[in-house]
């Protein structure tokens, strides 16, 4: 027979803190993401955005003028939310041990979701038009 495994106690205690940790980042990544919601609406830059976007002659199809302001509301938030991506993304779980990944592959990773999120909207949105961008 086996002998029954034991659990080490230090580890079961900087577990349940990283587990507290990353519990507590969560909260903190959906009340920013609220935030940058909320300054997005309420400081006029979605407005902005769709005024900008709509000077441009190259097109105007609606479908590319959606996809065009959805990757840069997309990308202003990837942006404002990188610092505690990267704190609770790549420090944290180094220094409690749960990763050995450089810095270059976590980089590369963030860049491969960017690029697959990119990708799933353009493939996942409806497949017929039912308004227009200029009327909003």
């Amino acid at each position: 027979m086996s002998s029954p495994i034991t659990l080490d106690p230090e580890r079961q205690v900087k577990a349940r803190e990283y587990a507290r940790l990353r519990r507590g980042l969560f909260f903190v990544d959906l009340a920013v993401s609220g935030v940058i919601a909320l300054l997005w609406l309420l400081l006029g830059w979605s407005a902005s955005l769709k005024a900008w976007l709509l000077t441009f002659t190259v097109t105007r199809n609606d479908w590319l003028l959606v996809a065009a302001f959805g990757a840069v509301f997309y990308l202003s938030f990837a942006a404002l939310e990188l610092p505690l991506e990267y704190y609770s993304g790549f420090v944290l779980p180094h220094r409690y041990g749960q990763s050995t990944q450089r810095l270059g592959g976590w980089v590369k990773d963030q860049l491969l979701g960017l690029l697959l999120a990119a990708a799933h909207s353009h493939h996942a949105g409806p497949r017929r038009a039912t308004g227009s961008l200029r009327s909003c």
